[in-house]
């Protein structure tokens, strides 16, 4: 994949709105802006769009896919903050009231939101793992009865050959 990075990086070097760039995130100086400014948490992620809107890439790793997503995707402007002209009417308005707010009431209410978000995370995965306990209890219980079952199955069987044995 690093060989089809490079040449889609050597096609765009040209166009000045377009970054093809690569950070290696496994590197100490690097990991923590990986993770809190870009959200990198497994790697390789490839991300696209505008720097304050980057999405992870999706598609198959290869050169034409990546070809494909550069010139959907950014060679045409996005609607954004920057370009709000190209946007739905109930994006302009969104756009419109956030620019209107203070940096710091942005700011406070990103910081709630983060933490909405990671409450919900943290409750999602409480519940999760609530679920595998319960879900290795019932496994251990079924299997539990599977074995009695078999047994006293296994028992009848051998009565029943038993039995057809002694009336031939």
């Amino acid at each position: 994949m690093a060989e089809e990075w490079s040449e889609l990086s050597n096609e765009f070097v040209a166009n000045k709105d377009i970054l093809i760039g690569k950070m290696d995130c496994t590197k100490p100086a690097n990991a923590q802006i990986c993770k809190e400014d870009f959200g990198v948490t497994s790697y390789p992620t490839l991300l696209y769009g505008d720097i304050s809107n980057l999405k992870v890439y999706p598609g198959l790793r290869e050169l034409d896919e990546f070809r494909k997503v550069v010139e959907t995707h950014l060679l045409t402007p996005l609607c954004g903050v920057a370009n709000p002209e190209l946007c739905d009417p109930i994006m302009k308005q969104t756009i419109q009231e956030l620019k209107a707010k203070g940096a710091k009431k942005l700011d406070a209410e990103i910081q709630e939101i983060e933490t909405n978000l990671k409450t919900m995370d943290e409750k999602v995965n409480a519940f999760r793992q609530s679920l595998g306990k319960k879900f290795k209890s019932e496994q251990r219980n079924t299997a539990s009865k599977k074995a009695d079952l078999q047994i006293e199955s296994i028992a009848m069987e051998e009565v029943l050959r038993y039995k057809k044995r002694k009336t031939q």
